[in-house]
């Protein structure tokens, strides 16, 4: 039995790095950047970029953050929100309350005391999906879709989408800033 134990382990090993070679690699955003045609650009709305100057970084040196936001049909509520948020100045004095690699960085008031601005819209979450079948689907993904519940992926106007069940919704990838909500049904402002 040990001997058939060790077989088993020593193949096991040996198959390690089989499996690496085959894993396979994405090129990292500036590769991607770099390698895209002309005609793979389109051009953003000036009024479509959230433009947020930050705190000089610890040498002092001046810090911008550009974030588009994503155009109609989705998310407008939030949108919208984030809009009057920043006219509001509200991310003043807030600071980053967590970081990690790979996945979220979260910002806002973490003593939740400042008050929001006046106007902010309470969103429902059917304004997660959009589902009136005019959306035009690129196919985006050649592996399996980027969302566990999604049973398509796709680019609609330089997005990603996915599809589940006939609505379709903004998906998170790397580099994407999205709204902090609570659980069902608070959908949150925008403010986090």
């Amino acid at each position: 039995m040990k001997m058939f134990s060790l077989f088993v382990c020593a193949v096991s090993l040996a198959a390690l790095p089989l499996s690496a070679q085959e894993a396979q690699t994405y090129q990292a955003p500036g590769e991607i950047v770099a390698a895209a045609k002309a005609e793979e650009w389109v051009a953003i709305a000036p009024s479509d970029l959230l433009v947020m100057d930050l705190a000089p970084d610890a040498k002092g040196k001046p810090r911008r953050a550009v974030i588009q936001l994503m155009p109609p049909p989705f998310s407008q509520g939030w949108i919208g929100n984030i809009r009057k948020l920043a006219a509001a100045h509200w991310w003043d004095g807030t600071a980053v309350v967590r970081v990690q690699d790979n996945y979220v960085t979260q910002w806002g008031d973490p003593t939740e005391k400042k008050a929001l601005p006046e106007g902010l819209a309470v969103v429902p979450e059917s304004e997660y999906t959009y589902s009136d079948g005019k959306i035009p689907m690129i196919p985006m993904f050649e592996r399996p879709p980027v969302d566990p519940y999604a049973k398509l992926s796709f680019n609609w106007a330089g997005w990603p989408v996915a599809l589940d069940q006939k609505q379709a919704y903004p998906v998170h990838c790397y580099g994407m800033v999205g709204v902090g909500r609570n659980l069902s049904p608070d959908t949150g402002t925008g403010a986090e």
